[in-house]
C-alpha cells in the first residue's frame, strides 16, 4: 500500500503576467523560482502546509490572530 501525503501551498504574491500591474505600481512580489523551490522544499519534507515566501507565513500569523472588529475595518 501506498499512503498518501497532502500538502496544502499557501503562496503570497508572486511576480505572474497575472500580477505585471502590481510590480509596475511599486508593490515588491516574489520571483516565480523561489516560489517555486519553496514549494518543492516543503513537499519533498513533508510539510503539511507551506507558505511561501517564508515571511508569508509571519504576515497571514498577525492576520489569522487579529481580532474580528479589527479585521473587519481593515482594507484588504
Amino acid at each position: 500500500r501506498r499512503s498518501i501525503k497532502i500538502t496544502l501551498v499557501k503562496p503570497g504574491p508572486t511576480q505572474t503576467p497575472m500580477t505585471a500591474h502590481l510590480q509596475s505600481a511599486g508593490v515588491k512580489l516574489a520571483p516565480v523560482e523561489k516560489v517555486a523551490a519553496d514549494i518543492v522544499a516543503g513537499i519533498e519534507s513533508g510539510k503539511p502546509v507551506v507558505y511561501t515566501p517564508a515571511k508569508w507565513a509571519l504576515i497571514m500569523a498577525v492576520i489569522r490572530n487579529l481580532p474580528r472588529f479589527i479585521f473587519n475595518r481593515m482594507d484588504i
